[in-house]
């Protein structure tokens, strides 16, 4: 385990820049597909997004205090996995946008146990939706999204996916 120090969003920026894993070609060229079949045109910056963070929780995680909790935090980018999640999502698009005031794009849902929807603009500001309440916040980054939810439960490191060898 890498153990992580300073503050909570200082943490999560750590952490976050450690579980993500740089994606491939082959891997951008089903982003692109997934996006297609779900009718939505992804936006360069949805594009930058997911070469930044589609490779999020791929050999490594985030640890917290009580590892029964590590599986409960949510990174996960829609241009990985056909699994309707973003089709949930892209029926939003016209309440974020008119939030927004430009075009979105739903890019991935984030959080613990109760994960936003997370929809981001040309300028790259992250819009989330949440389950829980009906305000759409607004954020810089993921980091400052799982911020919000991890208040009372610090992560403290970064660990290998269990299974995973310097081999894999």
């Amino acid at each position: 385990m890498i153990e992580l120090k300073g503050t909570l969003i200082e943490r999560l920026e750590q952490a976050i820049n450690m579980v993500c894993s740089e994606v491939t070609n082959e891997e951008i060229e089903h982003f692109y597909g997934i996006y297609e079949n779900a009718g939505i045109m992804p936006s360069l910056a949805a594009v930058n997004f997911f070469k930044k963070y589609g490779g999020a929780y791929r050999d490594n995680y985030i640890m917290l205090p009580n590892p029964k909790h590590n599986a409960d935090i949510f990174f996960k980018c829609y241009g990985k996995y056909e699994d309707g999640d973003l089709e949930y999502a892209a029926q939003y698009l016209d309440v974020v946008k008119e939030v927004a005031k430009q075009d979105v794009c739903p890019v991935a849902l984030i959080g613990y146990q109760s994960p936003a929807d997370v929809f981001i603009d040309e300028n790259g500001l992250l819009y989330c939706m949440y389950e829980f309440k009906e305000e759409i916040d607004v954020f810089k980054t993921p980091a400052e999204i799982l911020e919000l939810y991890l208040k009372n439960d610090v992560p403290i490191g970064v660990d290998k996916k269990p299974g995973k060898t310097s081999y894999d």
